[in-house]
């Protein structure tokens, strides 16, 4: 099984699932280590957990895998490979090759730490804006945001936003 672009939620997920073997990829280094303290009991000798790019033609060009996961992978890769996201399933394609059987969608709900995580990456490039006014006018409304979706998940419980997909296919 590939784990198209990994975090904790499809790792852990994965890694409570019947299979011979897994491989978790992540375009951030600093993610994939959270992502393998989150199923470090659960990582077996065969189970990989790999920083890598899907831009990369050669990154792991000769793996061919059962299933392939790609839980947030089409919404993220933006971030690390921008204007790629067309690109996406024809890159994973040749990883395995399937007929779709059926397809769902589920909310997306996210916690306090996921949002302050977001936030932190955005703090991160705002520091990099050379207009000081840009970045403080961004930095507060990135503390609105803040502010609101903390509220929301103290009495929603959690964010929602966004869907997640599963998609079922067989060989062909």
């Amino acid at each position: 099984m590939l784990d198209a672009g990994t975090g904790t939620q499809s790792a852990r997920w994965i890694a409570g699932l019947t299979s011979t073997r897994w491989t978790a990829v992540s375009a951030d280094a600093g993610h994939l280590a959270e992502t393998r303290d989150a199923v470090s009991s659960k990582i077996r000798a065969v189970d990989r957990l790999i920083v890598g790019n899907w831009s990369d033609a050669n990154f792991l060009a000769n793996d061919v895998f059962d299933t392939v996961l790609a839980e947030y992978l089409l919404g993220a890769i933006e971030g690390y490979a921008p204007y790629f996201q067309y690109q996406l399933f024809a890159r994973l394609r040749p990883h395995v090759g399937l007929r779709i059987l059926f397809s769902r969608r589920f909310p997306s709900t996210h916690d306090l730490g996921w949002i302050n995580r977001q936030l932190a990456d955005s703090r991160a490039l705002i520091n990099l804006l050379p207009e000081n006014q840009l970045a403080r006018v961004l930095s507060e409304q990135a503390v609105t945001l803040r502010q609101r979706a903390a509220e929301i998940v103290e009495r929603d419980g959690h964010l929602a936003h966004g869907q997640h997909y599963l998609i079922a296919a067989e060989p062909i």
